[in-house]
């Protein structure tokens, strides 16, 4: 149970900082019974954490609205969540969640911040 905890806490994290953290403008990353219009896009090769949390990201969407987002791989769609990149001082689990003209990109450490 504890370790359930530990990889639902961390998701729930980024989603409340997508969503509450966007003040100036509205961004539905999905909606039940509407198409998938993000797409989850993780770097060229990416280390093995960035392609968990884009596993986790897709998995959580779909069970919390029933919308599958695709994963892709060094892609610019024109809407997406890109995961991965670095920013100092987050730390070893810290990350950070950027709305960049209707896109997000969550940085962090390749340990285990994204």
């Amino acid at each position: 149970m504890v370790s359930r905890l530990r990889r639902i806490i961390p998701i729930c994290g980024v989603a409340f900082a997508a969503f509450f953290n966007l003040s100036a403008a509205e961004l539905v990353l999905a909606e039940r019974g509407q198409p998938a219009d993000y797409r989850i896009v993780v770097p060229a090769n990416p280390v093995p954490v960035f392609g968990y949390a884009a596993e986790e990201l897709r998995d959580w969407t779909e069970k919390l609205t029933g919308v599958r987002l695709a994963i892709e791989t060094n892609t610019t769609p024109a809407k997406a969540v890109y995961l991965g990149g670095t920013e100092e001082g987050l730390g070893t689990d810290g990350f950070r969640v950027k709305a960049e003209g209707g896109n997000v990109r969550v940085l962090g450490s390749p340990d285990r911040g994204v």
